[in-house]
């Protein structure tokens, strides 16, 4: 079954959750997780592609934006079709992609606004009534 985490975002802005999902990810892709990156729209998942190569001086993430050539370990994109073989889904949409459950495990967030700890909570139902399990992380 499905591992869901929670990252709850006790303060912050919309540029310090987005290095966070980045150095989330980076770890993940250290760890050998092929990755899947589900954003809203093209605007989110250009600026998480601009983003996974700027984030920190050292680092270097393989990415690339779906439809891509080749074999990356991280993908971003916003379609209902990601390609296969992902190990690890961050869910960055407002509500909770309908192939969640072909993943090992399951990214989610509160973001830093009102709206988005509201969706968050909403998502956070929907797992926990169909009894996936659920962790929880504080960032402070």
């Amino acid at each position: 079954m499905t591992r869901v985490d929670f990252y709850v975002f006790e303060s912050g802005n919309e540029d310090s959750f987005s290095r966070f999902i980045c150095r989330l990810t980076e770890k993940a892709w250290r760890k050998g997780n092929r990755i899947f990156m589900h954003c809203p729209n093209q605007q989110v998942a250009s600026r998480f592609d601009d983003l996974l190569w700027t984030f920190r001086d050292t680092s270097f993430l393989p990415h690339a934006v779906v439809p891509c050539e080749g074999d990356v370990p991280v993908s971003i994109g916003t379609s209902d079709a990601p390609p296969p073989g992902y190990d690890l889904l961050i869910n960055l949409t407002e509500s909770v992609p309908e192939f969640f459950s072909r993943f090992e495990r399951v990214v989610e967030t509160t973001g830093v606004s009102d709206t988005q700890r509201q969706q968050a909570r909403d998502r956070y139902r929907f797992y926990q009534q169909r009894g996936y399990a659920l962790e929880t992380h504080k960032i402070t």
